[in-house]
């Protein structure tokens, strides 16, 4: 094995400067046979050296995390633990383990110690799914999980699995309302054969074909767009008191009531942004911060943290409590209840989107906190 190519890829991964490319090869690496002693050496040496901002982990609760990563992690089901040996995979996923458990603290000295959730061991909450409820011009609602994918044509639409597909209406336009729960995510191609994916607790309304020089959807929640080119009409998202308009490009709008921003964020493109008086033109790996108080800024972008959740992670740099809290009482609908004051200081991390809920909180008690699961309850200890 080369020893000294994955040491280096580990304390990439470890660091979170790996880039794609380096982490494809860190992970074929691990599941070669003939690695496990090494990796697994390996492994230990992160986690024994790792003191997270000056903190000292007791090896106790090193070993008690480590260990319960890696029982969680090898019992998963997937193509690839069905391809690899147990420890291949749980070597991998470990690895990954390590990073959303070891970066995730908050940035400032905790004396606590995080009481075990109990109660999880009874009542545990899934992770969000594809699911949507679509609410035609008349007011019908047609449940997308549910609707068969042979009867949406009824309705002037295609179905394939977790995604709807408008082709443009022959006859008289009309409105659709596409909207996620919490706990629910779905994909659109608008008849312009523009493709939207949909976070949760979100609503786009569209029409069922774009006329004239303009299309213009109206969005809230959050969407990412991949906007398909026709110069002739530009596309607008209307999000609450600002207007994004586009002729070809992707970008990410985040406009939840509970957020104190609207973000739109550019992968691809340009886009212009306006707000009452105030504008301004995004290029790519930009971000336009729209606050409450009627300011409208931009600067660069954070695009692997804008898009965490089109690719099934929470991914926090420098966030408080609160809003990590936020993210995840929209993925797993849940409520969230503070018996104290809320937890300060800033929350660093990567967690997957599908682990349940209960391996979230225990990513996240290692930073100090405690939480209670009571039905679909949260509550912060």
């Amino acid at each position: 094995m080369p020893g000294e190519r994955i040491k280096y890829l580990l304390e990439a991964y470890f660091q979170g400067t790996a880039s794609d490319q380096e982490v494809n090869e860190l992970m074929q690496l691990i599941s070669q046979d003939g690695n496990d002693e090494s990796m697994h050496q390996l492994l230990d040496n992160l986690w024994n050296n790792f003191v997270p901002d000056g903190q000292i982990w007791s090896d106790a609760k090193k070993s008690a995390l480590f260990a319960n990563i890696t029982a969680k992690t090898a019992s998963r089901q997937s193509p690839v633990a069905r391809r690899l040996r147990t420890w291949h995979w749980a070597a991998a996923a470990v690895v990954a383990g390590i990073i959303a458990t070891l970066v995730f603290y908050p940035r400032q000295n905790h004396t606590s110690t995080p009481s075990v959730v109990a109660a999880a061991q009874h009542h545990d909450i899934s992770p969000g799914k594809d699911r949507a409820i679509l609410t035609l011009q008349g007011g019908i609602q047609l449940d997308l999980d549910s609707l068969q994918d042979s009867n949406a044509t009824a309705y002037g639409f295609s179905k394939q699995q977790n995604e709807i597909v408008f082709s443009p209406a022959e006859q008289q336009v009309t409105y659709n309302t596409l909207t996620t729960p919490k706990g629910g995510k779905y994909r659109l191609t608008l008849p312009d054969g523009s493709k939207v994916w949909i976070n949760a607790a979100s609503s786009l309304r569209f029409p069922t074909a774009f006329q004239g020089n303009t299309r213009e959807v109206t969005l809230t929640g959050e969407a990412y767009f991949e906007i398909a080119q026709q110069a002739t009409q530009a596309f607008h998202v209307k999000v609450k008191d600002m207007d994004v308009q586009v002729l070809g490009t992707h970008f990410n709008v985040m406009a939840y009531d509970d957020e104190a921003t609207i973000n739109t964020t550019l992968l691809e493109g340009a886009v212009k942004v306006s707000r009452g008086a105030q504008s301004g033109i995004l290029k790519a790996g930009q971000h336009a911060i729209a606050d409450k108080q009627g300011q409208l800024s931009i600067g660069t972008a954070d695009i692997e943290e804008a898009m965490a959740w089109k690719n099934d992670l929470f991914i926090f740099k420098a966030c408080d409590f609160a809003t990590v809290m936020r993210q995840i009482a929209r993925w797993y609908d849940v409520s969230v209840i503070y018996k104290g004051k809320i937890p300060e200081g800033k929350y660093a991390g990567v967690i997957g989107r599908n682990n349940n809920i209960s391996q979230v909180l225990n990513i996240l008690r290692a930073s100090g906190v405690s939480f209670e699961i009571n039905n679909n309850t949260i509550v912060v200890e």
